[in-house]
């Protein structure tokens, strides 16, 4: 029981992670970088994070929210919000479930070496 639950709060923390470090740390590298709005390079990895990051709201319509086609800025934040929260339990969720495959596969190690 004590594993599970470590297992799944530990999920979360790095869920948490895998969302809310890109943005703060592509920002600031962008921020660092002399020239970086014209650099082919920074453009793609900026692309790339905010792929990641925001994938949710293509797909997401919820009550009256249609982030596919929200035109009005405060639509647009909302699934912004909405969107991170989505990748926080996804991510979540795939973390969980790769810590689990990884203890799994230990303990069947373990029980192969005996």
């Amino acid at each position: 029981m004590w594993k599970q639950l470590k297992r799944v709060l530990f999920s979360i923390f790095l869920g948490s992670l895998i969302t809310s470090l890109p943005l703060v740390v592509l920002p600031v590298l962008f921020r660092a970088i002399p020239d970086a709005d014209e650099s082919p390079l920074i453009s793609a990895i900026m692309r790339v994070a905010a792929g990641f990051l925001y994938w949710p709201s293509r797909f997401l319509r919820f009550g009256s929210l249609d982030c596919p086609n929200a035109d009005e800025i405060a639509e647009k934040i909302d699934c912004i919000g909405l969107a991170l929260a989505v990748d926080v339990v996804v991510y979540s969720a795939v973390c969980f479930m790769l810590l689990w495959w990884a203890a799994r596969k230990r303990a069947h190690r373990m029980m192969a070496a005996r």
